[in-house]
This record gives C-alpha cells, structure tokens and sequence, in this order.
C-alpha cells in the first residue's frame, strides 16, 4: 500500500455451520476489507461477471449454489432444489465460476482478507451439548458466535491501526450479511462494545466507525464476496482442498514475515492455533 487509505469498508459472512448439531469440524467467520475508492470497481466487475454466465447483474450469487449445482448434476433425482445455475451443466464450468467470483477480490490490490477459523467442540462435550436442552445449546451457539465475531473485529481493529501514516488516521465500518434478529443483535452489540469498551488492548477500538450495519448479501456486492472467501477457507481447512484458497491467499492480512495466522486469520480458541499452523494450509 502505497498510499494512506483513510476509510474501509470490511464486508462479513460466514462459511460452514456453528451450531452444535452440525457435522462441520470448523466454522469460519470474515471476508473482505475494502477501500471505499475500491468498492466501485469490485462491484463492475461482479456484475460483469454474472452478466458473461449467463445471470442477471442483480441476481445474487452464493457459494452455496457451487455445491448445489454440482450435486444436481452429479444425480438429478436426488436434489430438486431450485438452483440459480441450472443452465450450467458442467461441473468444471460451475468450480470455474466460483474461482472468477474469487479471482475478483485480488483485482483491488489494498483490499484484505481478515477472517477467523472456530475449532468446534470435542465430540464429548458436543455429545453433552446434544444431550442437553435446546436453551443451553443455543446459549453455547450464541455464545461461540458472539466470541468469533469478537476476534474478527479485533483482527480489523488491528488492521486499521496498523494503517496509520503520520497524522492521516485510517477508519473503518463493518457491514455484515443478516442471518436472524438474535444474530443480528449479537452483531450489532459486539460492535457496539469493542468500540466503546475495547477488548485484548483494554482500550476501545477507536478506529471503528458506527454500529454494525446488517444487510441482506442479495442487495450487497461486498458481502457476496464474502461469502465466497469464506466458503473457500472453510472448505480448505473442513476438506484440505486448497484449490479455491489459491486464488486469495495473497490477500489475507499478513505480518512482515508473511505470517497469517495470528494477523490476517485468527484461531479460536487459540490453543488449537499450533495443530492449525501445523497443516500448512496458510
């Protein structure tokens, strides 16, 4: 980065499942820090992309429709699911879409990658959590969220500070992909605290602007992207299938050595950032 950047956008979504009945090893909360003189020329180059398969500019777009498409070719019968891509009848064409929808994000060279990988929980404690009743697991599914998605904005808040040049201050505001009102709460509210309380520097995350603002990702080019970032961080570390992590790898956050974990993906809960590391995904 050459030049001071003084405002970001950073567009969340999520890959995988968090609840406990899920089969999901992992669960991945992030995506994508954008420069507001950036977000113009992303958002061109998605419609035009969409346009050149065949959808229309507006039409939204989601990792999941991949996995759907590929099922329903693999063996019709079986998945009757409306799919957006039901004009593409190869699998290979359908894999290339998702890496062009990726190949979008290096395109803005002083966009991000910031994102956080959660380990779920062991199989005894999920086998207890099963056991248990519906309230306390969603209290421990919300409570997984809401510390995810603290780390996250920890890794943006870091971001930013880290941006700084002289006295040209770098701010930054999170829009984030609606799931439901107790969701969007939880968003809302950890933004609200890190900002104002601070979190793991015991100072508020001053460089944070605002609430975060909930969106529908149909109406988001930002958070579509997101979407696809996530989904291919999931499936690199859920699967070991790296071929989609390729294409953004040089965007994540990194330190001066090149680092990621730590900086541009934070484990959680950290005593697991070792085993992670130790795959040599990233």
């Amino acid at each position: 980065m050459n030049n001071p950047i003084d405002r970001y956008m950073l567009f969340i979504d999520d890959g995988g499942n968090h609840t406990t009945r899920s089969h999901d090893n992992c669960f991945v909360l992030g995506g994508v820090a954008v420069p507001l003189s950036g977000w113009r020329a992303l958002d061109t180059r998605l419609r035009t992309l969409k346009a050149e398969w065949g959808l229309a500019p507006e039409q939204e777009l989601k990792w999941a429709d991949l996995g759907i498409r590929i099922a329903q070719i693999i063996n019709p019968a079986a998945n009757t699911k409306p799919s957006v891509l039901s004009h593409i009848s190869d699998i290979e064409e359908v894999r290339r879409l998702g890496k062009e929808v990726l190949g979008i994000v290096p395109t803005e060279t002083d966009a991000r990658v910031l994102a956080c990988l959660c380990v779920k929980a062991g199989k005894e404690t999920k086998a207890s959590l099963l056991a248990d009743t519906k309230q306390t697991r969603t209290n421990y599914e919300k409570a997984n969220y809401r510390r995810t998605l603290n780390d996250l904005l920890e890794r943006y808040e870091l971001f930013l500070r880290g941006l700084e040049r002289g006295n040209v201050h770098t701010y930054g505001i999170v829009v984030i992909d609606e799931k439901s009102a107790k969701y969007d709460g939880i968003a809302r509210t950890v933004c609200d605290v890190l900002r104002e309380d601070g979190a793991i520097w015991q100072s508020p995350a001053d460089h944070i602007v605002e609430t975060s603002f909930v969106v529908s990702s149909g109406t988001s080019t930002g958070v579509q992207l997101a979407d696809f970032v996530c989904g291919a961080i999931h499936r690199s570390f859920e699967r070991r299938q790296t071929d989609y992590l390729d294409i953004i790898r040089p965007m994540f956050h990194a330190d001066a050595a090149g680092r990621v974990i730590g900086r541009g993906l934070k484990v959680c809960p950290s005593r697991y950032s070792g085993a992670i590391a130790k795959l040599g995904i990233l």
